[in-house]
């Protein structure tokens, strides 16, 4: 059964454009990621300085391993450009 990992962050910039860049930076390279089945990046409508990442793994353990492969800079310009910590979740999909 396939799991979803779900971060919501909020940028510390009011027009969240530093942010949504260093996510789309960040997507890219979680979508690549031995094992990824992908990412979706999404904005919010109603308040534009929060944003969700959703990654799409076959099993928890393949999206553990993947992480330790992601390029330190692409991390740091994404916590840089936080308000605060990031909230996240594990889902399993179901349909």
């Amino acid at each position: 059964m396939s799991v979803v990992r779900m971060y919501l962050m909020t940028a510390a910039a009011e027009d969240g454009t530093e942010l949504g860049a260093a996510l789309a930076a960040l997507a890219a390279a979680v979508a690549a990621a031995p094992g990824s089945l992908g990412t979706k990046l999404l904005r919010d409508s109603a308040e534009p300085k929060r944003y969700r990442l959703l990654e799409f793994w076959p099993d928890h353990d393949t999206r553990k391993a993947a992480g330790t492969t992601l390029p330190k800079p692409l991390m740091d310009a994404v916590f840089g450009a936080l308000a605060g910590k990031p909230e996240s979740e594990d889902l399993t999909t179901i349909a």
